[in-house]
């Protein structure tokens, strides 16, 4: 029935069309029948060209107006509302995702200056060098807990030894993994610094490597990366603020989230961790082999090898350790969380 109506309104449209073009024509032919030139018959035709053309202009301005009017509306919906925005904000990430393959668009995503910046030494070690004195007797990590906090500051910040706090609750580690890889913006990501046997290619989103590890093609793997999506660091330093109330008092520059399921190498991973930050790595489920290595200017300092079960964070400075990991193979499902958190020294 549509259809049928459609096909007369079409007609309907061209008989009239065919009708006006007939008059044309029969003024063309009239205008000839009296001797008038191409010249004067431009001008009697004249009013009829300005008229189409002042509707062709309307025409196009309210096309304009409406297109303005109807972006300006998404725009204020998506900041008033946000599904609105969590749904555009998807599609975003996911039209990204998709022209990795034609246009590598993350180190414009990555960087907050178009500028390349040239690299600068820290400063700390050329006006402050830093006494490696401090570790040279270190061959363990000591665990402590919450309630001394007075001594964490006074004494192990101060001269930069490494720590282990338990958790002041204990967790459920399966569902945290669950809420944290529920996260869309986590999950829409394309991550920095990924390390992973699952893919051949380091440009590939969160969800693909989070649905990858876990189809039951790979038995042994092992994913690690730098979260780089500002709400997504958020949503992590929410999950984990719970665990440890010593760390509320300092910001999260960034974080890295590892997971594996029975990953054995004789190989450590070697994560590239900023300088200058309090570290802070969590670990949610399974276990993970790790080594601070001092920085080079400490040759004198040994590194430091322990095992870090569920449960627990070892905290340390980057100013003087390295921070590499090995997974456990007999951790069937590892998870580990690193805070890169600034620090005032």
């Amino acid at each position: 029935m549509e259809t049928k109506k459609t096909n007369l309104e079409d007609s309907s449209k061209q008989r009239k069309l065919n009708e006006i073009l007939n008059e044309l024509n029969n003024i063309e032919q009239y205008c000839m029948d009296q001797n008038l030139t191409l010249d004067e018959m431009k001008v009697i035709f004249e009013p009829l060209k300005d008229l189409i053309s002042v509707k062709t202009v309307f025409s196009r301005k309210l096309f304009v107006s409406c297109l303005f009017a109807l972006i300006f509306g998404l725009i204020v919906a998506a900041y008033n509302f946000e599904c609105v925005s969590w749904f555009f904000m998807v599609i975003l990430r996911l039209f990204l995702i998709g022209i990795l393959p034609i246009f590598d668009w993350t180190p414009f995503a990555r960087n907050q200056c178009i500028l390349i910046k040239p690299e600068i030494i820290p400063e700390t070690n050329l006006t402050n060098p830093l006494n490696c004195d401090v570790c040279e007797s270190l061959y363990n990590v000591t665990i402590l807990s919450d309630s001394q906090l007075n001594l964490i500051e006074r004494r192990y910040f101060s001269i930069y030894e490494p720590f282990i706090l338990p958790f002041e609750t204990m967790i459920d580690g399966s569902n945290f993994s669950q809420n944290l890889f529920d996260d869309a913006y986590l999950m829409s990501s394309v991550p920095c610094d990924l390390g992973t046997n699952l893919f051949k290619t380091k440009k590939v989103s969160v969800e693909m490597l989070y649905e990858h590890a876990n189809n039951g093609i790979f038995q042994n793997w092992f994913v690690h990366f730098r979260n780089c999506d500002t709400q997504s660091i958020k949503y992590v330093r929410y999950l984990l603020q719970s665990l440890n109330t010593f760390k509320s008092m300092y910001r999260t520059n960034s974080n890295w989230i590892l997971f594996s399921q029975k990953y054995l190498t004789e190989s450590f991973k070697i994560l590239d961790i900023e300088y200058g930050n309090l570290i802070i790595f969590t670990q949610i489920q399974g276990g993970n082999f790790i080594e601070l290595t001092p920085i080079n200017e400490c040759s004198i300092c040994h590194t430091l090898k322990l095992y870090l079960p569920e449960q627990n964070s070892l905290i340390f400075i980057s100013n003087l350790w390295k921070l590499s990991y090995k997974p456990d193979p007999n951790s069937l499902n590892s998870l580990a969380i690193i805070e890169e958190m600034f620090w005032d020294d």
